[in-house]
């Protein structure tokens, strides 16, 4: 289902896409409510940041991924008023002295 993006496939007992992109972009949105003009750091796993990736530049859950999203990269965004921007995007540069990992 997730290779197909079918955002609404229900795997039993899990959730779909569709729900799993609600349930980050809320939680996303809440702690930027809850703090104001601060930093917040979020660490997690690629899927939510695909989902975010698409919130923040209005991309289609059905749409193919075609952005690089690379593993323990670092990703920062701004929100000025209700408005969210990418400054940074799956950054790896800190990887480079570890070897291949920079490289994904």
């Amino acid at each position: 289902m997730y290779d197909e993006q079918q955002a609404d496939g229900l795997i039993p007992g899990g959730e779909t896409i569709r729900q799993r992109y609600q349930r980050a972009i809320n939680c996303i949105e809440q702690l930027s409510e809850r703090h104001p003009n601060e930093h917040i750091l979020i660490v997690t796993h690629g899927g939510i940041l695909d989902n975010w990736y698409r919130y923040v530049h209005q991309i289609p859950l059905e749409q193919a991924r075609d952005w690089v999203l690379h593993n323990a990269g670092i990703s920062q965004f701004q929100k000025i008023g209700q408005q969210w921007q990418t400054l940074s995007w799956s950054q790896t540069e800190h990887l480079q002295e570890i070897g291949s990992m920079a490289y994904w």
